[in-house]
């Protein structure tokens, strides 16, 4: 199909014709359209020789308020040629970026377990790579990151349902005024834990990190390299900011990390085999101990993690606007899933964390650490009526009388418990 008249696609036809010049395609479609880029595929015929085969181009034109953005990621797919797509075009003041197809196969989370260990080890090797490019670290945005914890509870605050002068929301525009003032409560308690957390990411050197580094933004190529696409979003900071996204959040790598008999467990599983591919990169590579990775990574992790939510709130999309929710509802879960599990180490910081639960009415979360709690403490009589309590709430009285029923088997002058099991 002839594509002599762009006009059609009104404002971006200027961008269009200027990639034009540079790959001379016979056919255009736009394959998304979101607040942070708007992403054409280009194609044209191949040349004799190769009578059928199309050769293929993408055109991101991301909003001016992204300054900087189209620069960045052509000045990474110079240094790092063998595992970014090529950059055949870049204007940085419009934002216009044209890069070349992988010619490979895109990732997805189903993708073989030996591709997705070649993409995080691609991903290793860049960030060992970067740590000692003080040039190219310089041109890229810092994570501050002890400042993250506040952030995401002012992040959390009423209002900001529509954007500001920087185009900027809160989480209310994305999760509803409701919701995101329960997140707000719930995270209150554990702000000064977040950041005690966060601390020991700063012991690892500082590197490039991607931002949204998960299976669709990785490729195998035609030659077997991994590739890895989308920088829009790369900042420096410690290795690990970006890892949450093959996990779907941070609190199973954490555990995977921790030498616990949960870990052991799961020592053979796909993420568990991915995170050690990473590890043993970095190791290999020179850019900390095994002994610093195990250690720091998670806390890096929690900070990505804290960061990708925040992201959110530079894209107020209307069209976009309930798959961001469920994404930012899904990692701010995990992020108190990890709180949760680490308090679960200190009886009186459960104890004190369960009776805010409780206050709240966040009966799941009390009914979690209560089952923990019992599990480590199986004599504690009381927190088996604790436990029975949650459990009612939550809508499970079959096991709710059964913990009574122990309780009062145990105890038979328990008046607590023959009080609720009477009203049972």
């Amino acid at each position: 199909m002839g594509m002599r008249d762009l006009s059609k696609f009104g404002n971006d036809s200027k961008a269009l014709e200027w990639a034009r010049k540079a790959f001379a395609f016979d056919h255009v479609e736009m394959i998304s359209q979101a607040t942070w880029a708007t992403t054409y595929r280009l194609d044209k015929a191949g040349s004799q020789g190769a009578k059928g085969l199309k050769q293929q181009a993408y055109l991101k034109l991301i909003p001016p308020r992204f300054n900087g953005v189209a620069g960045r990621t052509h000045q990474l797919a110079t240094t790092f040629a063998s595992q970014i797509p090529l950059v055949m075009a870049c204007e940085d003041q419009q934002g216009w970026l044209l890069s070349a197809d992988h010619g490979g196969t895109t990732l997805d989370y189903e993708s073989p377990d030996d591709q997705l260990l070649a993409m995080v080890r691609a991903y290793a090797r860049i960030q060992v790579m970067a740590r000692h490019d003080a040039d190219l670290l310089a041109a890229v945005p810092k994570v501050d990151l002890l400042s993250l914890p506040q952030r995401l509870l002012d992040f959390m605050q009423p209002g900001g349902t529509q954007p500001d002068a920087n185009g900027h929301v809160r989480a209310a525009y994305f999760l509803g005024e409701e919701g995101a003032s329960h997140v707000l409560r719930l995270l209150q308690g554990y702000v000064g834990l977040l950041t005690d957390t966060i601390r020991p990411a700063l012991a690892l050197p500082l590197t490039l990190n991607h931002g949204d580094l998960r299976p669709p933004n990785a490729a195998v190529a035609a030659d077997g390299r991994a590739v890895l696409m989308d920088w829009d979003d790369v900042s420096v900071g410690p290795a690990g900011l970006s890892l949450h996204g093959m996990f779907g959040g941070c609190t199973r790598p954490t555990i995977l990390l921790s030498g616990s008999a949960a870990a052991r467990a799961q020592a053979r599983t796909p993420g568990a085999k991915t995170l050690r591919a990473y590890v043993q990169t970095l190791v290999t590579g020179g850019y900390a101990s095994r002994q610093a990775l195990h250690q720091a990574l998670p806390a890096s992790m929690c900070a990505g993690m804290i960061k990708f939510i925040l992201s959110f709130g530079q894209f107020p999309d209307e069209n976009n606007k309930y798959d961001i929710q469920d994404t930012m509802q899904s990692r701010i879960t995990n992020l108190f899933d990890l709180c949760d599990w680490m308090v679960t180490r200190d009886a009186a910081l459960v104890r004190k964390r369960v009776a805010f639960y409780e206050e709240v009415g966040a009966w799941r979360r009390a009914q979690a650490l209560l089952q923990d709690q019992v599990a480590r403490n199986p004599l504690d009589l009381p927190l088996y009526t604790r436990l029975a309590v949650a459990c009612r709430h939550e809508g499970d009285d079959e096991l709710a009388e059964q913990l009574i029923e122990h309780v009062t088997k145990k105890s038979p002058r328990d008046a607590q418990a023959h009080a609720l099991l009477g009203e049972m």
